[in-house]
């Protein structure tokens, strides 16, 4: 794990895939990963995660998925929130997830969003695979919000286990537990820990919406 945490500034400095992937092959050597039972790690995504957040920089960042594609705008209407004028506002502002199937074009309004969830083809992320993962995030709500608007803060939810929210947050939140290798806790152990460091203790705020005009 010491090895890992070492690396970090020099994993931040390589060019190019190849670079990062024979670095990771070094790194892992005769490591053993705990989850798929393999020597090596290829993909340890709890340390990529780390090694991405230190070489963003800035006070806020968006913590989703490599495969995730988030709304354009987002980042402008996300700062102009009254309420993160003040980076020392507490907690983190969730931001709604969905999948959709591979032959549709990403919607972009929640007006799009709510034509193709109405005919499933569209559905909240999880849904199928682990519905209680992201049951909190109360998407029945959520979608049933009015549309249109500037973006803002639309209701607060607390968390509850095992609920693993992607989110905007303070670049000084815990950084995620290298142990984790791979798929298994990787993700949750760190919004964990958040929970417990929050100014607001188990209070997330959230409501911040996937697509621009959502809310």
């Amino acid at each position: 794990l010491v090895a890992f945490l070492e690396d970090h500034d020099e994993f931040a400095k390589l060019q190019s895939c190849g670079d990062v992937f024979a670095k990771l092959a070094r790194v892992g050597a005769g490591k053993r990963n705990y989850a798929m039972d393999v020597v090596n790690a290829s993909y340890p995504n709890n340390l990529l995660r780390n090694v991405a957040r230190r070489a963003v920089g800035g006070h806020w960042m968006l913590v989703v998925d490599v495969d995730m594609v988030p709304s354009e705008g987002l980042r402008e209407a996300f700062l102009a929130l009254p309420r993160v004028v003040d980076e020392g506002t507490p907690g983190v502002l969730v931001v709604p997830a969905f999948e959709i199937r591979h032959t549709r074009r990403i919607p972009g309004t929640k007006t799009e969003l709510l034509q193709l969830y109405q005919v499933g083809e569209i559905r909240p992320f999880y849904e199928e695979l682990c519905p209680r993962c992201q049951a909190p995030t109360n998407y029945s709500h959520w979608l049933n919000l009015p549309v249109g608007g500037p973006l803002h803060v639309a209701y607060e939810v607390e968390w509850r286990d095992p609920w693993e929210p992607f989110y905007i947050g303070a670049s000084s939140v815990p950084l995620y537990d290298e142990r984790f290798k791979q798929y298994g806790f990787n993700r949750i152990s760190q919004v964990a820990t958040l929970v417990v460091v929050l100014v607001k203790g188990p209070n997330v705020v959230w409501g911040l919406g996937w697509w621009k005009s959502l809310i």
